[in-house]
């Protein structure tokens, strides 16, 4: 009866040593610890680095190929500018794509090309004209050209109208980004120093406050209908960027639902949902910055083109035959008198000086000022500037939709490029943590030597009872 007492005791000893363990086996440990090795030569930062280097590279090419026909076709047009009415022909088509209020839909028709010689009436009546007939009419047709519609005040108010529409539902947009991040900051869910440090790194709405603030400048002047796309556009992304405040959200809450099953994973998938949120609020501010920089080039080109009509019709008013002048001949004959003009450059002077206190001022008192006597020098400068203007113009004319759908592409391929790479990270984080674990699992149970070392004492315990019991 002792005996067996004893027997009972010292299994119950051995049972509670191995209790909750398991065997060691050397071949698992062996093949745990080559798989931690092996995560640790695994890691898609620098392949990511390299694809946003290539795309730099590849972005800049971009932007070359693009201008290079932009450059080509620019130079074509503008060496058949013959006479000023070719140019004057050329701005308002440009103007008129972009929407600028007020301006004929197409050329009067003397204007367009000859038609070819035929039977029909019309086509002989138009031979048949005096050559004094088809100037008089060429001179109205060009005349006509930059002259403003009876109703373009209309059509600029109600471009003014839909515009400051567009103005206060970014203004209400913007502030309701500006809100929803503040209350994502003030209730974190977290107390990590670390986790904290990354989210305050979201809000930086920097470029989206230039981007509204831009279009608050522009908008109101009603100048484009144009002006319009980009001002839509930012609104969609400023929508954007409350879906995505309001999926940080979600994931947030689904990760805090599950953090006790997560145990030391729920800071990092906290982490990784944080960097999502700065990618993609970096991502959709830089798209706001796109579209404000495509409005912004667009009220260039409409400037550009007010000062070059500003020009050529103070011309036109002390000419009435300017718009049929050569350019050529017309730069020629005031180069000459300005070489001529013996004066000193008071009257130049004094010309520029109430020039410039008339910006700003109604086109009446403009084209009242034209009429003026004006030093032949600074004429010379204001036909060179029309030039220079009228080039402008015919260069931003199509630019701000080319290189915003260019730069709108290159920030959506950069961006899938960060994206993929925060997906990988977080992967990377799941599998390595798992191997770990594994790693430290099958360090761990019971080993041979171990076991062996209980069993030869349990033997003397089992020694010790007998001797006992025959006592």
């Amino acid at each position: 009866m002792r005996v067996s007492s004893i027997s009972a005791l010292l299994a119950l000893v051995l049972a509670g040593s191995l209790s909750g363990q398991r065997l060691y086996r050397k071949d698992m440990d062996a093949a745990a610890q080559a798989a931690v090795k092996a995560m640790e030569k695994v890691g898609s930062k620098d392949l990511f680095g390299t694809m946003l280097q290539n795309l730099s590279t590849q972005s800049a090419q971009d932007f070359e190929t693009t201008f290079s026909g932009i450059r080509r076709q620019t130079r074509d047009r503008i060496q058949t500018w013959d006479n000023w009415c070719s140019v004057n022909s050329d701005m308002v088509d440009t103007m008129f794509r972009l929407g600028y209020p007020g301006l004929p839909a197409s050329n009067p028709g003397p204007l367009k090309a000859a038609r070819p010689a035929g039977d029909d009436e019309a086509g002989k009546h138009v031979e048949n004209r005096s050559e004094a007939l088809r100037v008089r009419d060429l001179k109205l047709s060009c005349r006509q050209l930059l002259e403003k519609k009876a109703d373009g005040a209309q059509d600029r108010k109600e471009n003014i109208d839909q515009l400051t529409t567009l103005l206060v539902q970014l203004k209400d947009e913007e502030h309701k980004r500006r809100q929803e991040i503040d209350d994502l900051k003030n209730a974190p869910e977290t107390t990590e120093p670390r986790l904290l440090a990354l989210l305050g790194q979201a809000g930086n709405l920097t470029e989206v406050e230039q981007g509204v603030d831009q279009f608050a400048t522009l908008l109101p002047s009603g100048k484009l209908t144009s002006l319009a796309a980009p001002a839509k556009e930012t609104l969609a992304v400023l929508k954007r960027l409350g879906t995505a405040y309001q999926d940080y959200k979600t994931r947030r809450d689904e990760v805090t639902k599950v953090k006790d099953q997560l145990g030391e994973l729920k800071a990092e998938m906290l982490k990784v949902a944080i960097l999502k949120l700065v990618a993609e609020e970096e991502h959709l501010s830089r798209l706001v910055a796109i579209e404000a920089r495509r409005a912004r080039e667009l009220e260039d080109a409409a400037e550009s083109f007010e000062e070059y009509r500003a020009i050529v019709i103070c011309e036109r008013d002390r000419d009435e035959g300017f718009d049929l002048r050569r350019i050529d001949d017309s730069l020629r004959e005031l180069g000459q008198s300005a070489s001529l003009d013996l004066s000193n450059s008071v009257p130049e002077y004094l010309y520029a000086a109430k020039k410039g206190s008339l910006l700003g001022t109604s086109e009446e008192k403009q084209r009242a000022f034209c009429m003026d006597a004006v030093p032949p020098r600074a004429r010379l400068q204001s036909l060179s500037r029309a030039l220079f203007q009228a080039a402008a113009v015919e260069t931003r004319g199509a630019t701000p939709e080319y290189l915003a759908e260019l730069r709108r592409a290159q920030e959506e391929q950069r961006y899938s490029i960060v994206q993929s790479s925060l997906e990988a990270r977080a992967y990377e984080t799941l599998v390595n943590t798992g191997v770990q674990r594994l790693a430290l699992l099958h360090a761990g149970g019971i080993k041979p030597a171990q076991v062996a070392q209980l069993v030869f004492q349990a033997g003397q315990l089992a020694g010790v009872s007998l001797i006992a019991a025959k006592q």
